[in-house]
């Protein structure tokens, strides 16, 4: 499991508190967001890996692996699930406690897993220009969204007869 308490392998952070499910794209958010990295060697397996400072990641996820790592030595049961989520919750800030509650209240557990659906959690994911441009998006008319995406097919399309007579 985790052996160093401020170093947290790639593998333990995959789909974490909203943060990607695969190592690529893990890393591809750690870059961006500036995470501190340090290799980490594997007895029995090939290949690099790495492990992220406990502080580089955001809040809500620190809080979240630093209750696993207390309670990485504890049998899992309903108490420790109920404390994990207790956690959790005194990790937010007290406009987000209000509207996970308000949430929970007013449209119940279905939504909330299907808030935690993949194509939600890599929407969350979205940072700098990629989530400017989904937010820019989502305030247009249906109308100007199908215009702008027949605009991209089409140039994607010319692009492609560009690189098949590039390489005749």
């Amino acid at each position: 499991m985790i052996q160093d308490q401020e170093w947290v392998p790639a593998s333990e952070l995959l789909g974490v508190g909203g943060l990607p499910t695969s190592l690529a794209g893990l890393h591809k958010r750690a870059r961006n967001e500036g995470w501190e990295k340090r290799s980490v060697t594997t007895p029995g397996v090939r290949g690099r890996a790495f492990a992220y400072r406990l502080q580089d990641l955001p809040e809500h996820v620190a809080a979240i692996v630093s209750g696993q790592l207390q309670t990485a030595t504890k049998p899992s049961n309903k108490a420790s699930k109920a404390n994990e989520l207790m956690k959790i919750m005194d990790s937010l800030s007290e406009q987000e406690k209000e509207i996970v509650i308000h949430t929970l209240k007013r449209k119940g557990v279905e939504k909330l897993l299907e808030f935690c659906s993949q194509e939600n959690q890599e929407l969350i994911s979205l940072t700098g220009i990629r989530r400017l441009a989904a937010l820019s998006l989502n305030n247009l008319s249906e109308q100007k969204v199908r215009e702008i995406l027949a605009g991209n097919e089409a140039e994607a399309d010319l692009i492609q007869l560009t690189n098949k007579s590039a390489s005749i």
